[in-house]
């Protein structure tokens, strides 16, 4: 690790971060290392490589080592923080990524935004309160993590901003995957005309649509999200394959 060449570094940081995978191997150790990295380390892409493997080992002591990182001036840094955080139900966080919902980049909204949304089950005032500052956001795809966290939550706020995406020119499958998890038969005449306008198509907008046809005519279960842990966590979901890949191409 004490390399003078940053893609070296970078690359260390990413082994590091991935080794094992999908059986762990010396998680601690390597842990320890990216650390000690974390101590001395000036150049943005080692630390953005060094946030990604932190995510990727999962490990919560990361947490206050990355949280110092938020404000860095360089947006790959911010972007390896919101990456090194995602799947924490801690308050740190949790509070770190709903200030990186509102950070100037759309790529780091983006995933903070998804982070609050769907990587944990967490659900706060607070919480909904940045999904629904970013449910007007100009950037779609967190508009749309937006639309699915407050529907996962069952926040009746949201039903408004998901009809106006399903009657926009162009609808999102996040729309439509916030449609079936809010299960409100008032979306139905919209999900009903895009239906009609998108006969003969069979991709998964056309999937996801009928889906949450489904979901809105049937009577939802209760508003929450899933119990709880006996540790008071809950079960953390896979994160896309690019929050795993991303770092091993991301310094060439």
């Amino acid at each position: 690790m004490l390399s003078s060449v940053c893609k070296e570094r970078v690359l260390g940081a990413n082994i590091l971060g991935q080794l094992g995978v999908p059986d762990r191997a010396f998680p601690d150790e390597c842990f320890g290392i990216l650390a000690e990295m974390l101590g001395t380390e000036r150049d943005p892409n080692v630390l953005e490589a060094i946030g990604v493997a932190f995510g990727d080992l999962d490990d919560k002591r990361a947490i206050p080592l990355l949280v110092p990182l938020s404000k860095h001036q360089d947006k790959d840094v911010r972007f390896g923080v919101v990456q090194g955080l995602l799947r924490h139900p801690d308050t740190t966080a949790i509070t770190t990524l709903i200030e990186l919902t509102r950070d100037q980049d759309e790529d780091v909204r983006n995933w903070a935004t998804f982070g609050l949304g769907h990587a944990v089950n967490t659900d706060t005032a607070e919480i909904r309160a940045a999904l629904l500052e970013r449910v007007t956001d100009s950037h779609d795809e967190t508009r749309g993590e937006a639309l699915v966290g407050l529907a996962r939550r069952k926040d009746p706020r949201v039903l408004e901003p998901i009809i106006r995406e399903l009657e926009s020119e162009h609808v999102g499958l996040l729309a439509l995957e916030a449609a079936e998890a809010l299960s409100d038969p008032r979306l139905i005449p919209a999900l009903s005309r895009l239906e009609h306008d998108w006969q003969g198509d069979h991709d998964q907008h056309v999937k996801t649509l009928r889906s949450g046809l489904r979901s809105c005519s049937v009577i939802s279960s209760p508003p929450g999200l899933r119990a709880q842990t006996d540790e008071g966590e809950a079960a953390r979901p896979s994160l896309p394959i690019f929050a795993h890949c991303f770092a091993a191409v991301s310094y060439g």
